[in-house]
């Protein structure tokens, strides 16, 4: 059996009316096609808008204790610098501190934040006498802190907490900011997919690893590069082919109402 087709191309504009959105959805090709034995595909041409931001509506809440009190404040979904991550995080701290009566003037300041830009670090010293735990996702998750939360929506992540972790005035808070937690998209389909790659994150429906080489409010291109970054498409029947674009916690990309296209190229092996 020949192969009659060569190329599909993708654009999220067009996909399903059942799709949930631009990065979990399906395509309808405009007639079913048979692929042959011996054939291969590669993930092409793509161009994607790099428009998620720092903190999105899933990873904006720091959840922590003050005192015996536990507390949060929302972070504004937007992207951020080293700075202006820093500088809203006092602004919200300290407005915390105010409304809760551990500073009793709204001019004064419960918290003084630097950034270093040298190290792209955050140094957090309380300037009143108290306690502060910033409370890890594993801990809320687990209920060692507080009571089980299956998806704490914190930016634990930016800050590298990966432990709870205590301070006080005389011994204050200090991390690197990742701000970059997304290094990587991954795009899975079950119909192109031949469960015959894995990764250590639990995906095995991977058909393409995408690196970020673009900045926020860019567009990112990419192609195959490799002759060995292929899929093997054994011998399948192709009408309907579901997508998602993930990071590595399997979490959907939110591109913010964008779109963006590929190309799936077909060959004989």
């Amino acid at each position: 059996m020949s192969l009659d087709i060569k190329k599909v191309y993708v654009d999220t504009r067009w996909r399903t009316s059942d799709s949930k959105s631009s990065t979990d959805f399906s395509i309808e090709l405009p007639r079913s096609f048979t692929i042959p034995d011996n054939v291969v595909a590669y993930i092409d041409d793509i161009v994607l808008p790099i428009s998620f931001p720092t903190v999105d509506e899933k990873h904006n809440i720091l959840h922590f204790q003050m005192n015996d009190y536990y507390g949060k404040i929302i972070m504004d979904v937007k992207n951020y610098n080293g700075q202006t991550f820093s500088d809203t995080l006092k602004k919200k701290l300290n407005a915390y501190a105010v409304s809760k009566g551990y500073v009793t003037n709204a001019t004064d300041e419960a918290f003084d934040i630097t950034y270093d830009f040298n190290d792209n670090s955050i140094l957090i010293t309380p300037k009143i006498v108290i306690t502060v735990n910033f409370i890890s996702d594993q801990d809320m998750i687990d209920g060692v802190v507080l009571s089980n939360m299956s998806n704490p929506n914190s930016i634990a992540r930016i800050l590298q907490l990966y432990k709870s972790k205590i301070f006080t005035k005389t011994a204050p808070f200090y991390t690197l900011l990742d701000l970059h937690t997304t290094r990587n998209l991954y795009l899975t389909s079950s119909a192109l997919g031949a469960y015959n790659s894995i990764s250590n994150f639990g995906n095995d429906t991977i058909i393409k690893k995408i690196p970020i080489r673009a900045g926020f409010n860019e567009l990112l291109y990419h192609d195959s590069g490799s002759g060995f970054d292929y899929l093997d498409v054994t011998p399948r029947t192709l009408r309907y082919i579901d997508f998602k674009l993930v990071n590595a916690y399997f979490e959907d990309i939110d591109l913010r109402g964008n779109h963006w296209s590929f190309s799936i190229i077909f060959a004989q092996k």
